[in-house]
């Protein structure tokens, strides 16, 4: 493999790591959204639906208070409209109760909707008797059947209420634990990325530093004159390899070229030993035929005397 693609293979690989660490908190901040998402459409809407039709039959009770006292139809009318948005508003809580997996929950609204019937019936009673002009009578049905049903109710409702806000303060817990194990897992999965980033470049960084040094240091040793070392062997296949190889190879052709240089050396010292006793030969050759002509001058001359 070359370095190229070792290079980015290490790359590719701390880039899936930070990938897979993202995809995991991405997953882990979804299921905290999920879980708020739930306590906001569950306990939380429970809770403020529940307050507004307990508004609502305050209202429309008070309404059936003022009807007996004044005896003004727009009483009778705005008990009727609050009355019907309390209806609407049970509907709802029926509609919401049934996704509900608390007992207690259904048994609170099923308990509110056979007291709430019972509230408008007596309403209507009320109604009728302030109507014929029985006010005293009127006023004994909104004592004895109107009041204490909504007292009743407003318990029930309460009871319901704080059963909401217990489930809420338990869902706000999860979430938190959540969150907190969200938090926790952020900084784990950061740290084990940043980890396996450093341990990879490493690793490539090792792969590509340790042959150059060794192809470095072989080179100091043979600037130094030293050419007997051994071969760098290297057992990666890439540019490296071919530089070792390289590396190689350029030792021998220096080693072959001082070898050559030596034998060369050797033979023209050989050469020059042999040109110089030849020289020296000749040298007393010469000598000799000097001496020899000396001689001969020396007896032509006694004859002439």
């Amino acid at each position: 493999m070359s370095i190229g693609k070792k290079l980015y293979t290490g790359f590719g690989a701390i880039l899936v790591v930070i990938l897979l660490s993202s995809a995991w908190n991405h997953y882990e901040l979804n299921e905290i959204e999920s879980s708020y998402d739930e306590m906001m459409q569950g306990s939380v809407a429970l809770t403020m639906q529940a307050q507004a039709v307990k508004t609502e039959l305050a209202l429309s009770g008070s309404y059936i208070r003022s009807f007996i006292l004044r005896g003004k139809s727009e009483d009778v009318e705005k008990f009727i409209e609050y009355e019907e948005k309390a209806r609407q508003g049970r509907g709802i809580l029926q509609n919401m109760v049934e996704s509900e997996n608390s007992q207690e929950t259904k048994d609170f609204i099923n308990g509110i909707a056979i007291m709430s019937k019972d509230f408008s019936e007596a309403a209507s009673r009320v109604i009728d008797l302030k109507k014929a002009g029985q006010t005293s009578q009127a006023g004994i049905v909104l004592e004895e059947t109107m009041r204490p049903l909504d007292t009743q109710i407003r318990e029930s409702m309460d009871g319901m209420i704080a059963v909401q806000y217990e489930n809420l303060e338990t869902q706000m817990s999860e979430v938190e634990q959540a969150a907190n194990s969200a938090k926790w897992g952020l900084i784990f999965a950061g740290i084990i990325a940043l980890i396996l980033a450093l341990v990879i470049s490493i690793y490539i960084t090792r792969i590509i530093t340790r042959p150059l040094r060794r192809v470095n240091a072989e080179s100091a040793i043979i600037a130094s004159g030293d050419l007997t070392r051994e071969d760098v062997e290297l057992n990666s296949k890439d540019e490296l390899r071919e530089l070792a190889d390289s590396f190689n190879q350029m030792k021998h052709n220096l080693r072959k070229v001082i070898g050559d240089v030596h034998d060369n050396a050797l033979h023209l010292t050989a050469s020059a030993e042999e040109l110089s006793a030849s020289t020296n030969e000749v040298a007393d050759s010469s000598e000799d035929i000097s001496k020899a002509v000396e001689s001969i001058s020396n007896g032509a001359r006694g004859s002439a005397v």
